[in-house]
């Protein structure tokens, strides 16, 4: 197991072992945005025993069937996250737009803080469906491109950039709800249909750490200069 290490990044580490994103999830290490970060400066960041961290890891099971993304081509994996990642997001955002702007309205005045959640995630939802038609029509045939040595490298970076930026905007912006709705956990009395925007937006984020974690963390470096 020489690839655990204080001094491997959290995202390597999940490239490696997938099993290993739940226990960053509960600990609340980002694997994606911020997954350039050494598990080092990670557990730091969360005042958490870099020992006791890695005993976790080193006696967590493996799962079956781990996909090695690794080993993946890089258009399987662009096949992959478009039709995991891509189409649940879309839908997922369209979903609740409408769900929230209902809460909004019915239960606005009782729970103030669902008018600054919807201002929130319209915005989330406006930058994540711009970001994933940037990539699938510009930046995936790229990748794809390159990857068939039809396009230089440079070129791939210069995109990448923007997408990098998007990603950490968006891990921000899910800690700004998270926050807000005191992690998801539905107030006192809280409708069936407030209970159910709290949920789904708790799936929709651990769904949009894999979805990052997956380009930030393995497709995009396969076209970064080093």
């Amino acid at each position: 197991m020489e690839f655990l290490n204080e001094n491997a990044t959290v995202g390597s580490l999940v490239a490696n072992k997938p099993e290993y994103a739940s226990l960053f999830e509960k600990l609340g290490i980002d694997y994606c945005c911020r997954g350039n970060k050494t598990l080092k400066e990670a557990c730091e960041d969360k005042k958490l025993s870099i020992f006791e961290v890695m005993q976790k890891l080193k006696q967590m099971p493996a799962t079956k069937k781990t996909i090695n993304w690794n080993e993946m081509s890089s258009q399987e994996i662009i096949e992959h996250i478009v039709a995991t990642h891509h189409i649940y997001t879309r839908h997922e955002l369209a979903r609740l737009s409408q769900l929230i702007k209902k809460l909004n309205i019915k239960h606005g005045e009782r729970y103030p803080y669902i008018a600054e959640l919807r201002n929130i995630f319209e915005e989330l939802k406006d930058s994540l469906l711009s970001h994933m038609d940037e990539e699938e029509q510009v930046v995936f045939p790229l990748i794809a491109n390159f990857a068939r040595g039809e396009s230089a490298q440079g070129e791939a970076k210069v995109d990448l950039t923007s997408l990098d930026k998007d990603h950490l905007e968006t891990g921000d912006a899910f800690e700004k709800i998270k926050k807000l709705t005191n992690g998801y956990m539905p107030p006192e009395g809280a409708c069936m249909t407030h209970i159910v925007v709290l949920d789904s937006l708790e799936r929709l984020e651990q769904n949009l750490h894999e979805h990052i974690h997956k380009e930030a963390q393995i497709l995009f470096p396969r076209v970064k200069i080093r």
